[in-house]
């Protein structure tokens, strides 16, 4: 296996963006937090809405009910879930809860299984495997792992080979798992499916080497989060910087993810990563935001 450092690329990716205003994020406290961009991508994708004073309390633990209610919004319809509200599913949800049409249409699933007792225990925090067991059976992640002992390993492991870990909780299967966290790793799980465009990173060394890093995206209405994939066959690439330009309407902004600037002008971005990507390993470089209307050009430079 070979490590390589790319420093620009020469790529072309033709997309199109629908009339969506660009929405604020309303939150007041998750400016500067370790997990700002998860935050973000989850608001922009209507999965959280926070509290009513205007906070998301990002490292508040979550609790079962609250988590599966993150997960059901994720994955599924309103149609589909919102047909099991009033329902009464196990012994303590008795259809009077907000959370009633989340659980019971998760039980009809079979993401959740509940207690031996007959209970759900809604109120319970979470711990970080439980989330995992949780989040990858509503959100039909691919297990990589057999392993069955202990209950949490499959889902432990797969979560490590797919980079779905937070740093934090490496090896840290009964920490505490906070609404940040959370939506970090359903950042991760749904960037699994970002569109992978080619041809390849353009090399430092110079012309095209096939089957190195590329470049991804997942579009959102007027909201287009920026990707860069590594393939199977490298040890390592290490990260440099890019300039990303879009054509074919007006960039608002553009924010950088963690441990990567960005600095703007006009329709270009100038991206720098110190990040190094192993195989197989997707990076989100940044959240690009659009005035609504046209079709997008975004090439690498």
């Amino acid at each position: 296996m070979k490590s390589i450092k790319l420093s620009a690329i020469a790529i072309v990716a033709v997309m199109m963006v629908s009339q969506v205003a660009l929405a604020a994020v309303p939150f007041s406290d998750h400016i500067g937090h370790k997990w700002e961009n998860g935050i973000e991508f989850v608001y922009n994708r209507g999965i959280v809405q926070g509290y009513p004073d205007g906070t998301f309390r990002p490292d508040n633990t979550l609790n079962r009910a609250e988590l599966l209610k993150v997960i059901v919004v994720s994955s599924y319809s309103e149609s589909a879930y919102n047909a099991y509200e009033g329902d009464a599913c196990f012994d303590d949800i008795d259809g009077s809860q907000w959370y009633t049409k989340y659980v019971c249409f998760g039980k009809a699933q079979g993401i959740v299984q509940g207690y031996d007792d007959g209970t759900f225990r809604p109120e319970n925090e979470v711990i970080f495997v439980e989330a995992l067991k949780i989040m990858f059976e509503g959100m039909d992640v691919s297990l990589t792992s057999t392993a069955d002992s202990p209950w949490y390993q499959k889902y432990y492991n797969t979560a490590a080979a797919k980079y779905l870990v937070p740093d934090e909780l490496n090896l840290a299967y009964t920490s505490k798992f906070s609404r940040a966290q959370a939506a970090e790793v359903i950042k991760r799980v749904i960037s699994l499916d970002a569109d992978i465009i080619q041809p390849p990173l353009f090399t430092s060394e110079g012309g095209y080497e096939p089957g190195t890093v590329y470049l991804g995206y997942i579009q959102e209405g007027s909201i287009v989060d920026v990707y860069v994939v590594a393939d199977t066959n490298i040890d390592a690439y290490e990260g440099g910087s890019l300039t990303v330009v879009f054509e074919g309407n007006t960039l608002n902004s553009f924010k950088g993810d963690r441990n990567i600037s960005a600095s703007v002008s006009g329709n270009n971005v100038v991206i720098d990563s110190s990040n190094t990507l192993h195989a197989g390993e997707v990076l989100h470089l940044g959240t690009a935001y659009f005035a609504s209307g046209s079709s997008v050009t975004i090439s690498a430079q």
